[in-house]
């Protein structure tokens, strides 16, 4: 869904490439550094979730090498071509237990599966030494995929 409101927003002089599920295998480092050498990005959206919040608890492994792995292998393979990674994240990496709003310095404390694949990418983004921006969002929705 993400990646489908990312394509269809794009400014008309903006060179951007979406890759499928079939075509990148993001939890595979090998595929994402010889695509990476291919397109030579300046920017890589990393777009690409598990979002089955209640399966993940029930199917970890998946959620993990989406959500955990993936976003370290994008980041060391940007660094290598010098791009600079935007990833997409969630609050989930929070326990919800604050009536107020969460500062980019909040404490996390995930109570998932889910949260903590979440965090896990983003904690291997900032380790991949890779400049980035990581956006954590509450829900998404569209008229792409399914939404709520």
């Amino acid at each position: 869904m993400l990646a489908s409101a990312l394509l269809a927003s794009a400014p008309a002089d903006v060179d951007l490439v979406a890759l499928t599920r079939a075509e990148l295998d993001v939890g595979d480092g090998a595929q994402v550094e010889a695509e990476m050498r291919v397109l030579r990005p300046d920017v890589v959206l990393n777009a690409a979730a598990y979002t089955h919040v209640d399966r993940a608890e029930s199917h970890p492994g998946e959620a993990e090498r989406v959500n955990a792995v993936a976003p370290g292998l994008l980041g060391k393979a940007a660094t290598q071509c010098g791009a600079k990674v935007v990833h997409f994240s969630t609050d989930y990496v929070f326990d919800g237990s604050t009536d107020s709003a969460y500062g980019e310095e909040a404490a996390t404390n995930p109570i998932n599966v889910y949260g903590w694949s979440k965090l896990r990418g983003e904690i291997a983004l900032r380790e991949s030494g890779a400049q980035h921006l990581i956006i954590r969002t509450q829900w998404l929705f569209g008229p792409a995929g399914r939404s709520f």
